[in-house]
């Protein structure tokens, strides 16, 4: 697990941490940005002082996916998965409803800047989208629906329950065949993209 931030004022794009990427790439280990490895990117007026120890504020819950979709589009149009191409990501326990609307904005903008300053920040050899649909595997509660998830944006969904702690599901598989997920039909859910993630 890494933080979705940045490191001694530097982007995860920076050159200097390409060695880092390789070295991820030769050992057959994935990156994960987890719940438990927040970073603060907004000002710290947003974030209480007199917050109670070990208890998570409601904005911080609200805004728990804009770390990661902020270091993985610096990865992405930074284009630091086509320097290391087999480097591959884990989003876990982060959400997963944030991803299409995502995937369209990080194409879309992309689109926009390019035209707006007459360049590509930089030159990548695919859409933007594209690397995250290749490179990235994000853990999707039943409660997020991750079958149209996987109809909107494309088969990147994991199981995730947090079982046996307060917040997970005592019931993971119920709760997802509830929400029409099954797993012949979805076998990126229930296994596979997990078994991509972790290299098996």
């Amino acid at each position: 697990m890494i933080g979705a931030g940045s490191v001694d004022g530097r982007a995860l794009s920076h050159p200097d941490h390409d060695r880092i990427w390789s070295s991820f790439v030769d050992h057959a280990v994935t990156p994960v940005f987890h719940v438990a490895d927040q970073v603060r990117v907004f000002d710290d007026c947003w974030y209480p002082d007199d917050r109670v120890e070990n208890l998570v504020p409601a904005t911080d819950a609200v805004f728990l996916w804009v770390p990661p979709a902020l270091a993985l589009t610096d990865l992405i149009l930074h284009g630091v998965f086509d320097r290391h191409p087999r480097l591959r990501f884990g989003v876990v326990e982060l959400s997963s409803a944030w991803v299409p609307q995502f995937l369209l904005l990080l194409d879309g903008a992309s689109d926009f800047t390019t035209r707006l300053n007459g360049m590509p920040m930089a030159q990548l050899s695919r859409r933007p989208s594209e690397y995250f649909l290749d490179h990235v595997r994000v853990s999707s509660f039943s409660y997020e629906n991750p079958k149209k998830l996987t109809e909107q944006s494309g088969d990147v969904f994991m199981f995730c329950s947090d079982y046996p702690h307060s917040e997970g599901t005592a019931t993971p598989l119920e709760d997802y065949r509830r929400m029409g997920c099954e797993e012949p039909q979805m076998p990126g859910l229930f296994h596979t993209n997990i078994d991509w993630l972790l290299q098996h």
